[in-house]
């Protein structure tokens, strides 16, 4: 940068300062809802996900050794027919419970649930 561009930077007018503030103001509050409180949908979406795979794999434990509906698996049970042999974690930082065969499993986060068929 030379003296003249630097200087010129700093003459600019209000209206022009003005632009500059309100495109800053306009970034920043599109970005805020991606901070807060994990306002992402995409979180919700890969809870929702692993709620899915984990119903599955209990599905699948419950079938192949003979259990009951009313039979509650264990996380290395269930690990064991999910990906990479390893049990989710919640995105947004809850726990799950399996439950039994017959119950759907839940997050400890309010909003991630399985949806009713």
């Amino acid at each position: 940068m030379d003296k003249r561009s630097i200087k010129s930077f700093f003459e600019w007018t209000a209206f022009e300062w003005t632009i500059v503030f309100l495109m800053l103001a306009f970034v920043v509050f599109v970005s805020i809802p991606n901070y807060v409180g994990g306002g992402h949908p995409g979180i919700k979406g890969s809870c929702i996900n692993n709620l899915r795979q984990i119903d599955g794999a209990k599905q699948q434990w419950a079938l192949e050794n003979q259990r009951s509906t009313n039979d509650i698996p264990t996380e290395a049970d269930v690990a064991k027919y999910l990906m990479h042999g390893e049990f989710p974690k919640c995105p947004s930082g809850g726990k799950y419970t399996i439950n039994a065969v017959s119950t759907d499993p839940t997050c400890s986060v309010a909003g991630h649930v399985l949806p009713t068929p």
